[in-house]
């Protein structure tokens, strides 16, 4: 009876801790200061893609809301030595659809904007949220000439408006990256 009792104790303790959920592991961020450069070059990516024979270069997501995101990134083709560079943006937001079709800069300059998606992300029967991602090719020239005021980014379409903004350091701290 003993022996049967240690077998279904044990069984017991073997099933339970199987149901347990190990805590995930927390990985540390440090705060980033927006105005300080170095900060900012140490939250920056950099990663290789030895299949397609690049390095990808993606700043920190420096939007002020909670979903939203803005941040540079860039491509370098390691084969033909060119780098593209980007503003890449997602607006979250409630009720209809912006469709946003420009976007220009605090200086009035009309940027090329490219539509990567836009789709709900949550549906009630009284309203939606929904996000629209996108893009803005720029070139190095275009972020140096910006790295001293930094970048507002306005977005409007024939349902709404947003801006961005990425600070001067910002700037900085991704052009001493690449």
């Amino acid at each position: 009876m003993k022996t049967v009792t240690i077998i279904l104790l044990a069984a017991g303790i073997f099933i339970l801790s199987g149901c347990t959920t190990p805590e995930p592991d927390i990985v540390f961020r440090p705060e980033i200061d927006w105005n300080d450069a170095p900060s900012i070059t140490r939250a920056i990516r950099v990663e290789q893609n030895t299949r397609f024979k690049t390095t990808i270069i993606q700043g920190p997501n420096s939007a002020s809301g909670t979903r939203d995101t803005a941040l540079l990134r860039a491509w370098k083709s390691e084969e033909q030595g060119n780098i593209t560079y980007q503003i890449y943006l997602v607006d979250f937001y409630d009720g209809n659809w912006h469709e946003y079709d420009r976007a220009t800069d605090a200086n009035g300059n009309l940027l090329s904007v490219s539509l990567y998606s836009r789709d709900d992300s949550y549906c009630d029967p009284a309203a939606c949220s929904r996000y629209e991602q996108l893009v803005i090719e720029v070139s190095r020239e275009y972020l140096e000439k910006n790295q001293i005021d930094g970048l507002i980014i306005r977005l409007s379409g024939p349902g709404g408006k947003e801006a961005f903004f990425l600070s001067p350091a910002y700037v900085q701290a991704f052009l001493s990256v690449i």
